[in-house]
């Protein structure tokens, strides 16, 4: 198949794992459900996203049991899911090629930062982090932007320096 080189690399990186009798059916259409999972995964987030509580499903059509359920509430979160979608997500219905392009723009549009926390300046709204590799990094805050300090969703004049946040 011309896709097998691509879905070795997209497994290698955890990104896929084909369906739970270990196939691979890269001739179907891609679910919304399947999209998603794919995409949060290629981020890297779902991790640090895990302990967040969500206390009711986003849309009326996915419960906590499906199996799509947390990356398609970290997707909501991230605020990355076309308006269209409203409060029914249709998980199981193909993903067309414009909902996809939406989702990987607004992925790509995302700033995500990582690294211990060196400075706050609340008065200018911006912080500086530390990043894993020792690079310090000042990062201006917009109206819309989460901070996550030790997994937890934090104000700006709750963060303490040395934290973990992203």
């Amino acid at each position: 198949n011309w896709a097998k080189a691509y879905i070795t690399a997209l497994t290698e990186a955890g990104i896929v794992s084909g369906f739970p009798d270990g196939t691979f059916r890269p001739l179907k259409d891609i679910s919304r459900a399947e999209m998603i999972e794919m995409l949060i995964r290629s981020i890297n987030l779902g991790d640090k996203m895990d302990s967040l509580t969500q206390p009711e499903p986003s849309f009326i059509d996915v419960d906590q049991d499906h199996w799509a359920f947390r990356s398609i509430e970290i997707a909501d979160t991230l605020g990355v899911l076309p308006v269209h979608f409203g409060i029914i997500f249709e998980p199981e219905i193909p993903t067309t090629r414009a909902e996809t392009a939406y989702i990987i723009k607004s992925l790509i549009d995302l700033r995500i930062h990582e690294g211990k926390l060196a400075k706050v300046d609340s008065q200018q709204g911006t912080l500086t982090i530390t990043t894993s590799g020792g690079i310090d990094r000042q990062v201006t805050m917009a109206f819309d932007t989460a901070i996550y300090r030790n997994n937890v969703e934090a104000d700006l004049n709750r963060l303490l320096r040395g934290d973990e946040i992203y």
